[in-house]
């Protein structure tokens, strides 16, 4: 969530001085991974925000004390807690001794658990963009998989915003080479660690991610025993 990492310091308030808009900073927490289409009006702060447990909505905060209103939500019935999958930021190594990223949600259901010493099949996903970011806010589609047994990873392959300027290079002329091969190294180290079953792996997505997951079905040796589905 905001106001954690290395650095510590964030800025998670935004104001106005003097008719100049400026960002400061403001102690305390909000319980968001996504923060966007922020306007501020004299004290008044309203923005476009979502976590991996809040449906999106519009926000206002209190720059004074860090405390929000939902204005408006997205979903008016929230999921269960003991329902929801949490995702796990990963880091994986990936082609030529580089890392990638991506959020793992594990299987979760408190009325339904696998077989006992079964690992859960893995659904591989990412963005499109193609050079955008897995997005960290409540998502259905991940949800329903993870209350059905199966496990997902939305992989922040190389080209993705977020990493630093050399990392959104990484695609540059290897779109379709660098993408596919964090996918399926990405999945490939979720079953080296004893999280999903190896054998049990598919591939999705749509818009560029289609993309990704039709050279996952036309090139890829280490996926070509999973059922692959572009939408």
């Amino acid at each position: 969530m905001l106001g954690e990492g290395p650095d510590t310091e964030f800025y998670k308030r935004v104001a106005r001085e003097e008719g100049v808009a400026h960002r400061v900073f403001f102690p305390g927490e909000v319980p968001f991974t996504e923060m966007s289409s922020i306007v501020v009006d004299g004290d008044r702060v309203v923005l476009r925000a979502a976590a991996p447990d809040k449906a999106a909505a519009i926000v206002e905060l209190d720059p004074a004390t860090g405390s929000w209103t939902a204005l408006r939500q997205a979903m008016q019935t929230p999921l269960p807690a003991p329902d929801t999958a949490i995702p796990r930021a990963v880091e994986f190594p990936t082609t030529g001794g580089q890392s990638a990223y991506g959020q793992f949600y594990p299987p979760t259901n408190r009325s339904f658990r696998g077989p006992a010493g079964d690992l859960p099949p893995l659904i591989v996903t990412s963005h499109g963009g193609p050079t955008a970011s897995a997005y960290t806010g409540l998502t259905v589609l991940a949800q329903l998989f993870a209350s059905r047994g199966f496990a997902v990873l939305d992989v922040d392959y190389g080209g993705s915003t977020g990493y630093g300027k050399a990392y959104r290079k990484r695609l540059e002329g290897q779109w379709g080479v660098v993408d596919l091969d964090d996918c399926v190294n990405g999945a490939t180290w979720l079953a080296e660690q004893g999280l999903v079953d190896g054998e049990k792996l598919a591939i999705r997505g749509g818009s560029a991610s289609g993309y990704t997951t039709l050279c996952a079905m036309t090139f890829s040796d280490a996926l070509s025993r999973t059922r692959t589905s572009p939408d």
